[in-house]
């Protein structure tokens, strides 16, 4: 694999700025002649090969990454309430998800790019439950999970009011029940990146 390095007049590397300026155009790169010397495609062991010459300390770092083929997902979740103060739970589907470990679960999913965090999660609330947000969600909770070392998952919980009737894609979920406070800590099966929420009710004061 290639990736896209360019010489700049002054200094050998490649800048927020300029990043985006050698196009490929007809199937050819094209960059403009003021600003870029020339450009080409390298693997990553040829431009460990111009260490000596790279500008910015952050190309090294940046090819460490890419050497380590991390995937980087954000997913969104939201602990729903209804107008009575229940919270929402989902039991997730043990067909489509067989090695679930904590079949209940609040809503949410992983972000499309492109489309903002909120846009996100009213997309996976629409979806999974046919509910309808009331007002602004408050974001309660950032989690890193590192189950998979070529997976960093980064995930953002909201805390929402919600309308509606519940109507489940059962694809995903095959029950949900509302639960109060004391009904919602005593849930067994519990997802573990939400029940460690629970259990740091610091959340609750935010």
């Amino acid at each position: 694999m290639r990736r896209l390095f360019v010489r700049q007049k002054k200094n050998l590397g490649i800048s927020p700025k300029h990043a985006y300026e050698a196009k490929i155009i007809g199937g050819e790169l094209a960059w403009p002649k003021d600003e870029i010397l020339n450009a080409g495609w390298f693997t990553l062991d040829e431009i460990r090969g111009m260490k000596n010459k790279l500008r910015s300390s952050w190309i090294m770092e940046a090819i460490d990454i890419m050497e380590k083929n991390i995937v980087l997902q954000v997913g969104v979740k939201a602990l729903l309430q209804n107008e009575q103060g229940e919270y929402l739970l989902l039991h997730r589907s043990l067909i489509k998800y067989p090695e679930i470990k904590g079949s209940w679960d609040i809503v949410g999913g992983r972000i499309e790019v492109g489309k903002t965090l909120l846009e996100n999660l009213q997309r996976e609330i629409k979806e999974e439950t046919g509910l309808i947000f009331k007002g602004v969600p408050k974001l309660i909770a950032a989690q890193d999970i590192l189950r998979n070392p070529e997976r960093h998952v980064v995930r953002l919980t909201y805390l929402g009011q919600v309308t509606g009737t519940v109507s489940l894609d059962v694809t995903e979920n095959d029950d949900f029940k509302w639960c109060d406070w004391k009904e919602l800590n005593e849930v067994e099966d519990m997802d573990i990146y939400f029940k460690q929420l629970l259990e740091d009710k610091t959340f609750l004061e935010k």
